[in-house]
C-alpha cells in the first residue's frame, strides 16, 4: 500500500492555497483549474527560517516550484530599516525572482524563439505546441 502524501492531511496548504487562490504568489501561475499543478506547488517563506521566519501563515506563500527554487532562502528584508508589508514582501520577491530569471541568458534565448500556445482538442484535452516565431 503506497504512503499517504502528507500534503493530502497538511490544513497549512489548504488553507494558504485557498487564500492565494491556488496561484504562485510570485509570477501567477494558476494551479485552480488542474490539481495536478496545485500540488505540485510548495509553501515558502516570505522570511526564510533561516532569517528568523516563522512558520505563522501570515509569512507563508503559495509557490511554483520555478519560484520557490529561484528565491531560496533571500530575505526580502534584507537591506531594509522598517518590516515592509506582506503585500510588499511577495512584490520584492517577484522583482527578484524576475531578474534572476532574466540572468539565465539560456532560457531568455530560448523563451523569445519558442512562443506556446495552448491547443483544445475536440475531445476537450489541452496539448501545447511549440512555434518557432
Amino acid at each position: 500500500m503506497a504512503e499517504p502524501n502528507l500534503r493530502d492531511a497538511d490544513s497549512r496548504f489548504w488553507d494558504v492555497a485557498v487564500r492565494d487562490g491556488g496561484k504562485c504568489a510570485y509570477c501567477g501561475l494558476d494551479g485552480s483549474g488542474d490539481i495536478r499543478i496545485l500540488m505540485s506547488f510548495q509553501l515558502d517563506h516570505l522570511k526564510p527560517r533561516n532569517s528568523g521566519g516563522s512558520d505563522d501563515a501570515d509569512n507563508r506563500v503559495l509557490a511554483c516550484y520555478v519560484c520557490n527554487t529561484e528565491k531560496k532562502d533571500w530575505d526580502p528584508n534584507e537591506g531594509e530599516t522598517e518590516q515592509l508589508s506582506r503585500e510588499k514582501l511577495v512584490e520584492k520577491v517577484a522583482e527578484y525572482i524576475k531578474k534572476r530569471r532574466g540572468e539565465h541568458l539560456f532560457y531568455t534565448a530560448l523563451y523569445g524563439k519558442l512562443k506556446s500556445k495552448v491547443v483544445l482538442e475536440s475531445v476537450g484535452r489541452r496539448s501545447i505546441s511549440f512555434q518557432e516565431e
